[in-house]
């Protein structure tokens, strides 16, 4: 896959997952944005070595939300 395709998933995860989170936790998008950029999860999302972009908005705000609550992602 070329990179622009890779750029292009990792962005639209990235967009997806940050408009689930939003919803689920009742705060604005712009607020949401800013936390998920500047977190690990984000880090591994933009890393192309980890595939998390594989995994879908769903697995990303569940990587996210163990991040926030101190767990590690083997034990969300």
């Amino acid at each position: 896959m070329s990179e622009d395709k890779i750029s292009f998933a990792m962005d639209l995860a990235a967009m997806l997952t940050i408009e689930e989170l939003s919803m689920d936790m009742g705060r604005p998008l712009d607020e949401v944005f800013i936390d998920f950029m500047g977190s690990n999860t984000a880090a591994m999302l933009f890393d192309d070595e980890t595939k998390l972009w594989w995994d879908g908005p769903l697995s990303i705000a569940a990587a996210y939300k163990a991040e926030r609550n101190g767990l590690s992602a083997s034990d969300s």
